[in-house]
């Protein structure tokens, strides 16, 4: 079939299947879950406030972190990981609550 359309287009050609089994440091194991944080070129941070405002995505305020330089940072409670982007703007989440739980 490819073979057709690349003739139709006036060229030689096919299409092919290919199976990927890597992509830079990821690789295919038979679909092991990975574990994000050994991937994450990010600093963790520390939620000093009540844990629950994460949670739940409430708006977070940078002086209750324990860094607060502007940066993007990994936050994490028990099984759970957050990433946050500190700014002068505030606090915004980049993403929220994604369960480690293999």
């Amino acid at each position: 079939m490819g073979a057709l359309i690349a003739q139709k287009l006036g060229f030689s050609g096919s299409l092919s299947a290919l199976h990927r089994l890597n992509e830079g440091a990821f690789m295919y194991e038979n679909e092991k879950a990975l574990n994000p944080l050994e991937y994450l070129d990010l600093d963790s941070n520390t939620y000093c406030g009540d844990m629950s405002d994460i949670l739940l995505g409430r708006k977070l305020q940078v002086e209750n972190f324990e860094k607060q330089e502007e940066g993007i940072y990994y936050i994490l409670n028990d099984e759970m990981l957050s990433i946050v982007q500190l700014s002068a703007d505030g606090v915004e989440y980049l993403l929220n609550s994604l369960s480690l739980k293999a």
